[in-house]
């Protein structure tokens, strides 16, 4: 990412960090993401956000976090949400240069967890609550212990709740 893309992204969620109510936690987020559960909103084949025929688990995070008034990642100053890969990268710039996320290693609810390409929502004891992959025909929000599942090695991201700013 070049340098001048990576200070206006930092000062974006700083921005939107101002207005994040530090009373959301990770329970709230965890509760509002299984909120979701059957829903057919982000479906692949559906046309929310970024057209059909695209997985659309970024975009389920990111519409939950906003819901929440915490500030997801965005690429660019209008509405455009950090990928799965992005999430799932544990050196990521628009993550680890941010004070409103941190690096977790012991997931809890409300956490983002992000392998495989995938992202979605701790939302309970090794569960987690993401929009199902292109595979699943039914296309609906889960519930399971993706992220969990032994062999994979997920890279999880931390909410902050601090009252300076996140």
């Amino acid at each position: 990412m070049g340098h001048k893309k990576l200070v206006l992204s930092l000062f974006v969620t700083f921005c939107i960090s101002l207005v994040c109510q530090a009373s959301s936690s990770g329970e709230s987020i965890g509760n509002r993401a299984r909120s979701y559960i059957g829903s057919r909103t982000w479906l692949y084949a559906g046309s929310h956000v970024t057209g059909a025929n695209t997985n659309k688990c970024n975009i389920f995070v990111a519409d939950v976090l906003k819901e929440e008034n915490c500030p997801a990642p965005n690429r660019h100053l209008w509405y455009s949400p950090i990928g799965a890969r992005e999430w799932e990268n544990s050196n990521s710039e628009y993550l680890s240069n941010s004070r409103c996320w941190e690096r977790c290693y012991n997931p809890v609810k409300g956490d983002v967890i992000a392998t495989g390409g995938h992202v979605g929502i701790v939302s309970g004891d090794r569960k987690t609550t993401s929009a199902s992959a292109s595979a699943n025909p039914a296309g609906l929000i889960v519930e399971n212990d993706w992220g969990f599942r032994s062999g994979q090695n997920p890279t999880c991201w931390r909410y902050r709740h601090y009252s300076s700013g996140c």
